[in-house]
């Protein structure tokens, strides 16, 4: 059998790992670490969700920091820590692979604040 079901991936330069084998607590697909570098935006996103998203206010090309599912370990209820400096929408998430040079990052612009 062969598949031929593509999904998105974020297209910007930075590199994409798998983060720690963990999955996506609503469709069971791997979960992944996007990074654009020590100075660039990173997020962890599903590839099933980042292309088909499952809440009508997640757009696609959502990370998983825009998910409001209640078990969503790296959701928006899990990491969200305040409302974001700079739009009236975002909330900055705890950046889970900054470690140990921790970062918020907006799940809505391009607000990062090192911390």
């Amino acid at each position: 059998p062969t598949c031929d079901e593509t999904y998105n991936v974020p297209i910007a330069n930075g590199t994409i790992k798998l983060q720690q084998e963990q999955k996506c607590p609503l469709d069971d697909f791997e979960l992944l670490y996007f990074t654009a570098g020590a100075k660039g935006k990173s997020f962890v996103f599903c590839p099933y969700c980042y292309s088909n998203p499952p809440f009508p206010e997640m757009p696609k090309g959502s990370a998983c920091s825009a998910c409001s599912h209640p078990t969503c370990t790296f959701g928006v209820n899990r990491l969200g820590v305040s409302g974001c400096v700079e739009c009236d929408q975002g909330v900055l998430v705890l950046d889970p692979g900054s470690i140990p040079k921790w970062k918020l990052v907006c799940n809505k612009c391009d607000v990062i604040v090192r911390i």
